[in-house]
This record gives C-alpha cells, structure tokens and sequence, in this order.
C-alpha cells in the first residue's frame, strides 16, 4: 500500500508542482504521503509550501463569532462548555433580575400594609380619644368626681387596656 520512498538525493526538479500544490491545499491525503509520492521529507515539502506561499495545512482560520441567542433548530452539533456556561449565565442574570423586581414589588406593598395598619391604629387611638373626652366632659359637667364606670358601662381603664392591646399585640398582658 505505500509506495516506496525514493532515495534522498533523487532530483525534484522533474516533479509537477502544480499538480503537487494542488493534492498539498486540497488536504485529501496525509503530506507524508504526498512527500514519499514525490521522494521528499514531508518536513521538506511543508518547508517548500510555507516558503512558496502555499495554503497551510493544519492552521485553523480563526472566524470571528457573531453572538446568536440561539441555535438553529437543524444544527446536530452539541453546545461547546463555553456557550453552554454562557446560556446559563445569561438565564441566572434574568432570574436574579426578575428576583430583584419581585422583591422592590413586595417592599412596596409591605410598606403600604404598614402605612394602612398605622393609619388603622391612629384612627383607633383618635376615636377612643374622642369616647374618653366626650365621657371626661360628661362627668365634669354633672360637677362630680372622676367616675371609672360610667352609667354607659364605658370603663376608661378597661379602655386603655384594650387600646393597647389592639395596638401592641392581643397577647400583651400588664
């Protein structure tokens, strides 16, 4: 199967190097071969081809790579590690994102559920308030006493007490 090597100092100048060059850049055969074909050192015809300008073999075109979102449905190439480590960065980073949205959405109606608690309790403590001064002036007026129970049954230290407690909590004990 392989053809012998022809001697060394045998001449080259008879040799087609067109047809040479051309089986070297088509890349079908190993360049050992063609060498031997010819009776070369391969070294010595990829010196020859280097020297004359020829297509080097073996030297990869580095292509410039345009950033795609996805890969075409008919490609049966699996994802190099580096796009897939890519993808996956590109989707934790959407979902941090989308995290971060969430989270300045919940702050937002926890600050509104404070507020409207706050509020409820203010309105709690102005309407007890009200109760206390309206029941404070009515004992004034009939010219007695501070009264703890009132006819009404309103009791102002049972008042406060339940005022605390709807503010501080119902498990809050004095």
């Amino acid at each position: 199967m392989t053809q012998p090597a022809a001697p060394p100092d045998a001449p080259h100048c008879d040799v087609a190097w067109p047809d040479i060059r051309a089986r070297y850049e088509a890349g079908e055969e190993r360049v050992d071969a063609i060498a031997r074909s010819i009776g070369m050192a391969r070294i010595t015809l990829s010196m020859k081809a280097l020297k004359e300008g020829w297509k080097m073999r073996g030297v990869k075109v580095v292509k410039a790579k345009v950033k795609t979102k996805s890969k075409p449905a008919d490609s049966d190439k699996p994802p190099s590690t580096r796009e897939t480590i890519q993808r996956l960065k590109e989707m934790l980073q959407q979902r941090v994102t989308q995290l971060e949205q969430e989270l300045r959405d919940l702050g937002t109606e926890v600050n509104a559920l404070s507020n409207e608690r706050g509020i409820r309790s203010v309105n709690m403590l102005v309407r007890t308030s009200d109760h206390d001064h309206r029941c404070r002036g009515q004992c004034h007026r009939r010219r007695i006493g501070p009264v703890e129970v009132f006819q009404d049954g309103f009791d102002i230290g049972t008042t406060h007490l339940d005022l605390w407690r709807r503010v501080h909590g119902r498990h809050f004990r004095p």
